[in-house]
């Protein structure tokens, strides 16, 4: 919900600062003073009063009546112009999903499962990707664990979706709420349809062009405190072998380095170390050469406003997780980097190997910049091939998630 509030005021104050700045700023100015805790009540109630006030002048502008007002179904509808949008329930009692397309919206009840079997196959398969990151005796058995939660997951829930909407359908957006978050339904669909995620309906937005052709590539071969990932600068080098490119690596990739050269560039490619706190969502970080003062955090990339960004590459570890308490907020360092106004962003829903990484990284850059701009066809396309190089190791492959356009 506080995603979807903050994407649409994004998107509504992009606007009016366009169109109407003067209102835009004493916008800014009230809602600024508004955040003190420090305001004392009949100040607040002032400001208040002024806010609804100003909100009525907006709204009466041509163009604004919707200003800041929840998305009409035909507005929902619009959002889905490019596929359907699949937004899955989950709940004790039942679990459907609600099929959102340009036509209708539609539901399709998913009676074969059920909340508290969902959050069991969840809680099991977590435990299968934890332990099939330890070598040994016990990661055959957890990959087949991983295997099996798939074809439960294609059984139960994505299958009926899918065979709901048909065979003509080849690229769907998934929207899963609950439990649903841990698990990567894409995986299940490889061989039916192009998959991406969307937090909310109106998040997905097409990009807009601007900013410099060149990709911005942020590279951490070594990070103080953490152990080294010998594949980052291989990869570095082989995404800048795909085309126009600007690096920062090692000691250049400081944090205020970093956030300044964001908005020059269309797109960035990151290869570090990434920390999601589950206690602290907003403390999550991606690792540059000063992480220890100073890191790139998910409130840092979430204040960002990049309206012209295109793309961002998170080649890091648990970048699309949140935290188990708060499953339904996109509350991790990809929803910050789609936030922030990345309309497309790919991430990982658990810990990669480095190797392999460099190997996505490598494939998806080669195919998306040689090809039409489709990110989500280029990440498809790289992680069936990896499939079919290691279809024993599901892990392995179906932790690369696309969002976004």
């Amino acid at each position: 919900m506080l995603l979807a509030q903050t994407l649409e005021s994004h998107s509504d104050l992009t606007e009016l600062r366009g169109r109407h700045p003067d209102l835009a700023a004493d916008w800014a100015a009230v809602n600024d003073a508004l955040d003190r805790e420090d305001l004392p009540s009949e100040r607040r109630h002032r400001l208040a009063v002024r806010r609804d006030d100003l909100l009525d002048r907006i709204r009466a502008r041509r163009g604004f009546a919707s200003f800041l007002l929840p998305p009409s179904t035909e507005a929902l509808r619009a959002s889905a112009a490019c596929g359907p949008i699949v937004l899955l329930n989950v709940a004790r009692h039942r679990c459907d999903a609600l099929l959102v397309s340009a036509d209708e919206v539609a539901l399709v009840p998913l009676p074969a499962v059920d909340g508290d079997e969902i959050r069991r196959r969840a809680e099991q398969f977590g435990a299968a990707i934890r332990a099939g990151e330890r070598p040994g005796a016990g990661e055959a058995r957890a990959q087949r664990t991983v295997a099996e939660v798939l074809d439960w997951l294609a059984d139960r829930v994505t299958g009926p979706v899918l065979d709901r909407l048909g065979p003509a359908v080849r690229r769907v957006w998934w929207s899963p709420g609950g439990p649903l978050t841990a698990l990567p339904l894409h995986a299940t669909a490889l061989d039916r349809v192009v998959s991406s995620y969307t937090p909310t309906v109106r998040a997905l937005r097409a990009p807009t062009a601007g900013g410099s052709p060149d990709l911005l590539v942020v590279a951490m071969p070594e990070t103080e405190g953490e152990r080294p990932l010998r594949y980052a600068s291989r990869e570095a080098a082989a995404v800048a072998g795909t085309g126009p490119t600007r690096t920062m690596i090692a000691g250049a990739a400081t944090r205020e380095a970093v956030l300044a050269a964001l908005p020059a560039h269309a797109s960035v490619h990151f290869a570090c170390h990434a920390v999601s706190d589950p206690e602290q969502p907003s403390d999550s970080r991606l690792l540059v050469h000063d992480h220890r003062d100073r890191p790139v955090s998910l409130l840092d990339l979430s204040r960002l406003e990049l309206p012209a960004a295109r793309l961002a590459y998170l080649s890091a570890c648990h970048t699309a997780r949140g935290p188990d308490h708060l499953a339904d907020e996109a509350l991790h360092i990809t929803g910050a980097f789609h936030l922030a106004g990345y309309a497309s962003v790919v991430g990982t829903l658990w810990q990669v190997n480095d190797r392999v990484a460099s190997q996505v990284a490598a494939g998806f850059h080669t195919r998306w910049r040689a090809g039409p701009d489709d990110p989500a066809q280029a990440l498809h396309d790289t992680v069936r091939d990896l499939r079919d190089r290691f279809p024993r190791t599901p892990s392995l492959w179906s932790a690369y998630v696309h969002y976004g356009m």
